[in-house]
């Protein structure tokens, strides 16, 4: 009998070792997804395994696609290279944030990526920006549009109809030598709120806990897993939610910092943002017992050298939009965040000759320096996220109601608007109940039902970005101060 249990085990070994690699795969085997069921066969309790798994593991990288001091997907890509049976992981939000990405519609931070092995990328709020299906068509198996040769995990997503998103698993299975390694992709179902209405179009992030409690016993009783990885594109701060589950890593995302926790109830890590660095996980099994024995980061500014291939791949990008992004837009004399919202609102009034507009001001990410030319390349950066701009007839009483609001939210608007003495006034007028005012927002906050803005009348969607009327403001200028 234990003859032909051994002689059975020989040709299991023998399939697994000769199994077909996943197109862009870095490591041994890919095995499976959600979509896949294998045969399993029990192993006898004689038989132990002792191995290591190495992960590298990026997360919001933001579209950040050149190399400078502090950022350097390159870099990332070197470094990676020197481990080539690590499993490779991005952790969300690859795309949206730099003119390279966002010119490109994230096609060369997918070639990148192809061109580093990824093995998976877990989908990020950001993912949806353009509308998800810009990402999801590096996913659909139609080579003419550019495609991914990695899967993309979206274990809780379901679209309007209730029905899994399109392209997208639940998990994938990776050997690693004789160790079988799940990941299971989800992203924290409170995100909903930060991506706007238009862009989410109907899909709803499942609540993650009952998902990965599913999963992790598909992983370790059906696909036999000895390893299993959440990837959570979530802050840290959530991850007590999953203590008791039978998970031995969660890899975070999403609040851009650095953690290495290997000592945590789930021991947890997160790779920073914006290809400044990369994550690097241990993990030993001995005997069916596994340890995460080294979390570690390292900053790319301890990195050397480059890929000469991602090298490529970005200078050709860089050489084909220069012209565009390369434009100079204005001089920035002295550079104040707070003023150039207050400009931006006062460009989008004038645009669209209305009373009243706002914004939010996380929309405006990064700081110019005082003396610095401006370009296109840098407007997008400071507004990466495509927002388009709405607009909408409220009387008084719902402008004051979102003046209200506005000192507890993320709202900001004209410094022409303010209160004072107990009354509200725009450029010098108080805001009378009873008037009709048009008023123009973008469609983040605009969106959102617990603003006033969808109980005005005559709503109207421009199709006009943002940004577009931004730079357009700013053209005017040869040289501004904020």
């Amino acid at each position: 009998m234990k003859k032909i249990l051994l002689f059975f085990i020989s040709i299991i070994s023998i399939v697994s070792v000769c199994g077909c690699d996943f197109a862009g795969s870095s490591i041994g085997t890919f095995v499976s997804s959600s979509n896949n069921i294998e045969e399993s066969i029990e192993e006898s309790s004689e038989i132990t395994k002792n191995g290591e798994v190495q992960i590298l593991t990026v997360n919001d990288t933001h579209g950040y696609l050149e190399t400078d001091s502090s950022s350097s997907i390159s870099k990332i890509a070197s470094y990676m290279d020197k481990y080539p049976n690590a499993i490779k992981l991005a952790i969300g939000d690859m795309f949206q944030g730099t003119g390279l990405s966002n010119l490109s519609k994230g096609s060369a931070m997918i070639n990148v990526m192809n061109a580093i092995g990824f093995d998976a990328m877990v989908i990020g709020n950001h993912d949806f920006d353009w509308g998800i299906e810009e990402i999801l068509k590096f996913f659909d198996g139609e080579e003419s549009n550019g495609e991914a040769n990695f899967p993309l995990l979206a274990a809780n997503v379901v679209d309007k109809n209730g029905d899994k998103l399109a392209h997208s698993q639940d998990y994938i299975t990776i050997n690693v030598g004789d160790i079988k390694v799940g990941i299971i992709g989800a992203i924290g179902e409170t995100l909903e709120s930060s991506i706007s209405v238009s862009s989410l179009d109907g899909h709803e992030f499942l609540p993650v806990r009952p998902i990965v409690q599913n999963l992790t016993k598909t992983l370790r009783q059906d696909e036999g897993c000895d390893v299993v990885v959440l990837g959570l594109h979530n802050g840290t701060d959530y991850n007590s939610t999953y203590y008791g589950l039978d998970l031995d890593l969660i890899l975070n995302a999403h609040t851009h910092l650095v953690e290495t926790k290997p000592n945590a109830t789930i021991p947890y890590l997160q790779a920073g943002c914006n290809a400044k660095g990369v994550g690097h996980i241990i993990i030993n099994v001995n005997d069916t017992k596994v340890k995460v024995s080294s979390l570690t980061f390292t900053y790319v500014s301890k990195i050397s050298s480059t890929s000469s291939l991602v090298d490529e791949i970005v200078n050709q990008t860089i050489s084909d939009l220069s012209s565009v992004l390369n434009e100079k837009i204005t001089h920035v004399v002295e550079y104040d965040k707070n003023g150039l919202i207050n400009f931006a609102c006062e460009a989008y009034k004038d645009y669209f000759d209305v009373d009243f507009a706002f914004v939010n001001s996380g929309g405006f990410r990064t700081s110019w320096q005082d003396n610095t030319d401006i370009t296109y390349s840098d407007c997008i950066e400071m507004n990466p996220f495509d927002n388009e701009l709405k607009l909408v007839k409220m009387n008084g009483k719902l402008i004051k109601s979102l003046i209200d609001k506005m000192k507890s939210y993320d709202i900001k608007t004209s410094s022409n608007l303010y209160y004072s003495g107990g009354k509200y006034y725009n450029d010098g007028v108080e805001i009378q109940d009873d008037t009709i005012y048009t008023v123009v927002a973008i469609d983040y906050i605009f969106d959102k039902e617990n603003y006033p803005f969808l109980s005005g009348t005559e709503i109207e969607h421009t199709s006009t970005y943002m940004r577009d009327v931004l730079v357009e403001a700013l053209r005017q200028y040869d040289s501004i101060s904020f």
